[in-house]
């Protein structure tokens, strides 16, 4: 059992359990990360999982945001109540953000989205890198098969998120990953 097998699935258990608390698993992911940026290799027999894993994450996670927004937008009103008394803005308790509940198992917290943005934003250019290397032949093709990547399915994924999460940031950090998948669509037909 090398190193990589001993630290990229108990990292990945982590950031796929709902239960824990945010922080936690947006630190997994930023771990996993890592790994991809020095040492893609060390993902090859976990890339295609990982990159299905990353997107239901981000659909899932990405749809409870943006219900979660809109509620906080249009709270439901209770006007109808004879003995309901309106609570000043000052009055109100925070937003819940991993800043005031650390330890909070909540997904919709934007840290959480953008770790997972950037991590397949990673893996994504590590697609791309052995797309272009496996056509050269200078080079050779060793590594992840890069026509394994779902191109489809993530470009219609964040391309939903680009349009509809309620942190500006992951929308902007969605756009950039999707831009790279189309770069790695690019490779993968020789472009």
């Amino acid at each position: 059992m090398g190193l990589a097998d001993s630290l990229i699935p108990p990292l990945f258990a982590i950031a796929r359990g709902s239960y824990l608390p945010t922080t936690l698993r947006t630190s997994a992911l930023s771990l996993l990360a890592t790994i991809a940026e020095t040492a893609d290799l060390a993902l090859l027999p976990y890339a295609h999982d990982i990159a299905h894993a990353m997107l239901d994450l981000l659909q899932i996670e990405g749809a409870r945001a943006s219900v979660q927004a809109q509620e906080q937008q249009h709270p439901v009103s209770a006007t109808t109540d004879a003995n309901f008394i309106p609570i000043s803005p000052s009055a109100q308790s925070p937003i819940p953000s991993m800043d005031n509940q650390p330890t909070a198992a909540n997904p919709t917290f934007p840290p959480f989205r953008r770790a997972s943005l950037h991590f397949l934003g990673i893996l994504v250019r590590a697609y791309t890198r052995r797309a272009y290397a496996s056509s050269d032949s200078s080079v050779g093709g060793s590594g992840m098969p890069a026509d394994d990547f779902p191109t489809r399915r993530a470009a219609t994924t964040l391309a939903y998120i680009t349009a509809t999460d309620a942190d500006p940031v992951v929308r902007v950090m969605a756009g950039e990953v999707g831009d790279a998948v189309h770069t790695l669509e690019r490779a993968l037909v020789g472009l």
